[in-house]
């Protein structure tokens, strides 16, 4: 659900799990809302509201438009969008159930503008899922912790915060980076957008502090003995002269010296989508070792 709201402008995203996640799932942002004329084709299959023409193809920078996340889900759940953009006076509701809304029309509602997706009942109509999940509750909530601290380190550049906490039993917040630095970063942003009038603003000083943002999270959640440690490093790729291909990585490592954990803890982003990829951790982890033998 994480690209359906980070793909709208906003400062926070706010995840509540209850029972591990299979009672309820709540994700709400501060971000732009969407109009009343979308939300009921929010849920159906492969709709999209990053293309307005078949040009938009050609400069497509969003996480894709499958439009498979929302629809899938509402299939095996109680879905329900609650959202208000900042051009309406008020927000509205609308429930969904195998992707079809089971109201004629989005329901008016007070709220402060922004998106709330809220997912009840996982699984409960597939009796075999559940009780298969019965038996991995706590296992489940800690992916959920980990893809939030995943997200939280790719967008604290951004100025955007996250926090996901846990209701009933053994409630707590097990992240919060809305604050601090990655606040501060969020002003610089809008400061320097609304100097420069530009979407991406070009600033030394700016970048200085996008990058200290993104280090103070990945020390904030994994460890302050990391400030030390962590390096960046920057990479990039240009094909031959006719090709369009090309290729830019950046990111931090921990060095050699670093003992602070035994096992290898990869975060990996393609065009900002969280990937997994046994086959990429094992060649990192070669060249890795290599260069911590050398050393």
């Amino acid at each position: 659900l994480y690209p359906t709201n980070l793909f709208f402008l906003l400062q926070s995203i706010r995840v509540r799990i209850e029972g591990h996640g299979y009672s309820k799932i709540v994700i709400s942002d501060n971000g732009c809302g969407i109009p009343k004329s979308d939300l009921a084709l929010a849920a159906v299959r492969h709709a999209t509201s990053k293309l307005r023409s078949v040009d938009d193809f050609e400069t497509l920078q969003s996480f894709g438009f499958r439009g498979e996340a929302l629809a899938s889900v509402s299939m095996v759940s109680r879905l329900s969008i609650h959202s208000r953009t900042d051009k309406s006076p008020v927000g509205f509701s609308l429930s969904y159930l195998d992707g079809t809304p089971t109201m004629p029309q989005p329901k008016p509602m007070a709220r402060k503008v922004g998106t709330t997706v809220t997912v009840e009942d996982l699984f409960y109509n597939l009796p075999n899922r559940q009780k298969r999940n019965a038996s991995a509750t706590r296992e489940e909530y800690s992916k959920i912790v980990q893809v939030v601290q995943n997200y939280a380190v790719l967008y604290a550049s951004q100025g955007v915060g996250f926090v996901c906490e846990k209701r009933g039993n053994k409630a707590g917040v097990d992240v919060n980076t809305t604050s601090g630095i990655v606040h501060s970063t969020r002003q610089a942003i809008e400061r320097a957008r609304e100097q420069n009038k530009q979407q991406a603003p070009d600033d030394a000083a700016l970048k200085e502090l996008q990058a200290r943002a993104t280090k103070e999270v990945i020390c904030q959640l994994y460890g302050s003995s990391l400030k030390s440690q962590l390096q960046s490093f920057c990479f990039s790729w240009q094909g031959k002269q006719g090709d369009d291909a090309s290729l830019e990585c950046t990111g931090y490592i921990s060095s050699p010296s670093y003992a602070g954990s035994k096992k290898t803890n990869l975060i990996l982003f393609v065009n900002q989508r969280l990937v997994e990829s046994r086959q990429i951790q094992r060649k990192l982890e070669e060249v890795y070792g290599d260069f911590s033998k050398n050393r």
